[in-house]
């Protein structure tokens, strides 16, 4: 499969394989630390909802007569700003800490000795065409596509 998607243009840096220790990935596209937590996803929800935060407190702090503050515009920003900086931050650590959904539901096949390959290729691809020859090549593999979404506020 590696082979495959190689020969398609696919580089090393788009597979992640993740198996068990009885599996050798010595010559194949290994999933890092990042691929094995939820660190990517939970930061962009961070900075969402970090700077919408920041914002409405910014808003909030140059509309109310009550702060005594002259505040123009760079409040609305300096607090958007720390906000989503903080967000991303706190997100992240907590992010870290977290195992990967799809690797969460595939562990026990993992355990049995199946071999875990994700593939990071941009929505605009045509998926059903990777989908084709995947199949093609290992009639019993389970396809499933994920996209990375922010979910909303």
């Amino acid at each position: 499969m590696v082979n495959l998607f190689r020969a398609d243009g696919i580089n090393d840096s788009q597979m992640h394989l993740i198996a068990n220790d009885k599996i050798d990935l010595s010559e194949l596209p290994k999933a890092d630390a990042l691929d094995d937590s939820d660190l990517y996803p939970a930061i962009k929800r961070g900075v969402i909802a970090g700077g919408t935060t920041g914002l409405l407190a910014g808003l909030a702090v140059i509309t109310l007569p009550a702060t005594g503050l002259a505040l123009g515009g760079a409040a609305i920003l300096g607090f958007t700003v720390a906000g989503a900086s903080f967000g991303a931050w706190v997100s992240g650590m907590v992010g870290a800490g977290l195992s990967d959904q799809e690797k969460v539901a595939c562990e026990t096949a993992i355990s049995n000795g199946e071999v875990l390959m994700m593939l990071d290729v941009p929505a605009d691809h045509q998926i059903e065409v990777y989908h084709d020859k995947v199949a093609s090549v290992c009639p019993l593999v389970e396809i499933r596509q994920t996209e990375i979404t922010v979910p909303p506020l």
